[in-house]
């Protein structure tokens, strides 16, 4: 049970707290809060403190945006945003039990009790987030505040004809930002970590929707800036035009996972081995084998199939940038590869070192395999030597950046592509880099092999006993939906400028950001979800075999 801390404030109303001298005590029970938030990013280190920098107002209401400073003891310090709400008792009494997470501290003010939460999970604040991206901002917002960037033409008036639905949810799926849908009118996003700098989910979803190449995006229709000192400094918030789903294509992948294991385990007694896995690396254009596609399924095959068509459109599209500086090809130097090399070797120290510290701490499952990732240092470090070994034969354009099935929408019959604005850990200069296009599949395989494996070791749908016996079939299916990916997305963009004409080498180069991304995975997982940690580490094993 979540205990709610207690503050007291005998003359301060709300908001006026949040600019007297008495938000110190807020200040100081923020922490322990943004601790136990999805979106908060510095979960891995100590904070020193946190300090209430701005507040912006949202409206005519009591729910301004908070920007808060959180200073670490051997990190550059980060700004968030928190939208904060007061609500009096006895209205806020319910708010615990109705939005989990929300509830901040119980806030008497002047005698009145009441509760302080995060104020996204109100519809009053819904409203004034929407109204605030077609406002028209006067000239002292251009200096020192919220600015919007409005869609034109007909994007503009559907924005402006449309602006008062009211109807609204937040998405409580986890993410690292907050995503409200606004009735089957718009999707808005508020970013919770506010840098400095242009964010690529709007720069992409802009150049993406302006073009004719590819549709397969929800288009884009505005964005919150905030400015300081009269100048740009970063983009608070992203309204897009809502596309019906079914959710993302890793529920899509679970549902399919879960008839898999079913026909998998109905067999197991029979003792039939597994089928020989095809080689995803092989990148022929063989078909996969019958008894492989009648037991994954190929409706299965053919969705995926679909997906590596998308994944490669996407690549097209961005790589046709006209004379556009920020989005024209580039080829790779010698010395893009080593400093690419040296930045992958770095992340893999770094992450070694973090599991030899936690090696105590694991899962006791999960220990062999980190001992033996562990063991076969000196051969993941020469693996990732091959990046800087030869020159790459392609481009370097702009990239989806965290490429995975959570970021992909599943309508029934397509696949949109989601959330442009690259890895999180990652800053705003690095996500806007060009890089290979093959990052993005790596990072699409990789969330195949998660697929594969969660139901196994995370939602125990084969027996502790069991998973000995499960473990080729969990392979056989990754291999197989990788296969057929790869397979559709080399076939789409065969001879474009992005892919290394020689297979050998597009191969080896693959097999580098897949290990880099199950790297990046296994330092997330050992900061942030230990019990997970047996993924990666099996995708690492599996790459270094």
């Amino acid at each position: 049970m979540t205990i709610i801390p207690e503050i007291k404030s005998d003359r301060a109303a709300w908001p006026d707290l949040l600019h007297s001298r008495q938000r110190a005590v807020l200040e100081k029970i923020l922490p322990a809060y943004i601790r136990q938030r999805r979106w908060f990013g510095g979960k891995a280190y100590k904070i020193r403190g946190v300090k209430i920098s701005s507040v912006l107002p949202t409206g005519e209401n009591s729910m301004p945006l908070v920007l808060i400073n959180v200073g670490y003891t051997n990190r550059r310090p980060q700004i968030y945003i928190l939208p904060l709400a007061w609500r009096p008792c006895p209205a806020a009494d319910r708010i615990p039990a109705a939005w989990p997470g929300a509830a901040i501290a119980w806030l008497e003010l002047s005698g009145k009790r009441g509760l302080l939460y995060d104020a996204t999970h109100d519809k009053v604040f819904h409203a004034a987030l929407l109204a605030l991206f077609f406002k028209k901002h006067g000239p002292s917002a251009a200096r020192e505040g919220l600015t919007a960037e409005q869609p034109e033409g007909p994007g503009r008036a559907a924005l402006l004809k449309t602006a008062r639905v009211r109807a609204s949810r937040i998405i409580t799926a986890e993410q690292s930002n907050t995503s409200i849908v606004y009735g089957s009118a718009f999707f808005a996003k508020l970013f919770r970590r506010l840098e400095k700098g242009i964010n690529p989910d709007t720069e992409i979803g802009r150049r993406l929707t302006a073009g004719a190449d590819f549709r397969a995006i929800p288009p884009f229709m505005g964005a919150i800036y905030l400015n300081r000192g009269g100048r740009f400094y970063g983009v608070v918030g992203l309204l897009q035009g809502y596309l019906p789903n079914r959710g993302d294509s890793w529920k899509y992948a679970a549902g399919q996972l879960a008839g898999y294991y079913e026909r998998v385990l109905a067999g197991l007694p029979k003792g039939a081995p597994a089928p020989a896995a095809p080689d995803i690396f092989s990148f022929g254009p063989a078909p996969v084998p019958y008894a492989i596609s009648r037991l994954i399924g190929a409706g299965c095959f053919e969705k995926i199939s679909l997906l590596g068509r998308r994944t490669a459109q996407m690549h097209l599209a961005l790589s046709r940038a006209g004379t556009d500086p920020d989005f024209c090809p580039e080829p790779f130097t010698r010395g893009s590869q080593r400093a690419a090399h040296r930045a992958m070797a770095a992340l893999a120290a770094g992450t070694l070192r973090l599991l030899e510290r936690r090696f105590r701490v694991l899962p006791a499952a999960a220990r062999p395999a980190a001992a033996l990732v562990l063991k076969n240092k000196p051969i993941l470090m020469k693996v990732l030597q091959g990046l800087a070994a030869h020159k790459i034969s392609a481009m370097k354009i702009r990239t989806h950046g965290d490429l995975h099935l959570g970021q992909v929408l599943f309508t029934g019959r397509d696949f949109v592509m989601i959330d442009f604005e690259g890895e999180p850990s990652r800053s705003l200069a690095e996500r806007r880099l060009k890089n290979s296009a093959l990052r993005d599949v790596a990072g699409m395989l990789r969330s195949f092999h998660y697929a594969a494996w969660a139901p196994v070791y995370i939602k125990g749908t084969a027996a502790a006993g069991q998973i000995k016996a499960v473990a080729p079939w969990a392979e056989l299916w990754y291999s197989g939906i990788s296969y057929v990916f790869l397979q559709a997305y080399f076939e789409t963009c065969a001879g474009s400028v992005f892919i290394p004409r020689d297979r050998a080498q597009a191969a080896a180069l693959l097999r580098v950001f897949l290990i880099e991304k199950a790297i990046y995975e296994l330092s997330y997982e050992l900061n942030n979800r230990p019990h997970w940690v047996r993924i990666p580490l099996q995708g690492l094993l599996r790459l270094l075999s």
